[in-house]
């Protein structure tokens, strides 16, 4: 009988073991996807005509999960690999915190009214026939900001599996008490 028991709990810690990697790897998995179709979606979200897109956006996020079960998703400029004529970090903070579509404050030039809510495209751009970027254009392009998205959704999504997880050893708990 002790050593059905035994027998028992072996199994069932092993069950638990294979419970904790299962969730997470996916705990790991649906936050990059969710990181990849946020970006994605901000992306298709405007089709810029003005300037060409590095992609970089892509790389601006991690989720790592640690041997102690420690989930974490960050971002940070530091992450982002292309090269722009502007830093890291203009484009993390235009883009991925504010939401903007490439341009810029008219206030960064001294010979242009302060607006610094505001982005503005430049014309023309290069390749019309004469100089470029000599005057500015039209207010830029602005939608959602991603790191905001992916904070909601990235959150949502470990109370998801955070709430399955419980569920699934709930089920477990209540089988040992059942025959124990």
């Amino acid at each position: 009988m002790l050593e059905q028991k035994i027998k028992l709990i072996d199994k069932t810690m092993t069950n638990i073991d294979k419970l904790q990697t299962k969730y997470d790897k996916k705990f790991v998995d649906d936050l990059n996807d969710i990181g990849r179709q946020i970006i994605s979606d901000f992306y298709s979200s405007y089709e810029p005509h003005l300037y060409h897109r590095k992609g970089s956006l892509k790389d601006v996020f991690r989720v790592t999960m640690s041997k102690d079960h420690v989930l974490t998703y960050e971002f940070s400029e530091s992450f982002l690999t292309a090269s722009h004529r502007v830093s890291n970090e203009y484009i993390y903070d235009i883009a991925f915190i504010k939401g903007w579509h490439g341009g810029a404050p008219k206030s960064s030039y001294q010979w242009s009214p302060v607006d610094s809510q505001t982005l503005y495209y430049r014309d023309p751009p290069p390749g019309n026939g004469g100089p470029a970027y000599v005057k500015w254009g039209r207010v830029a392009e602005r939608t959602e900001s991603p790191r905001d998205r992916m904070v909601e959704e990235m959150d949502a999504s470990i109370e998801q599996n955070l709430y399955e997880m419980q569920k699934q050893l709930d089920d477990i708990t209540d089988y040992l008490k059942r025959h124990l």
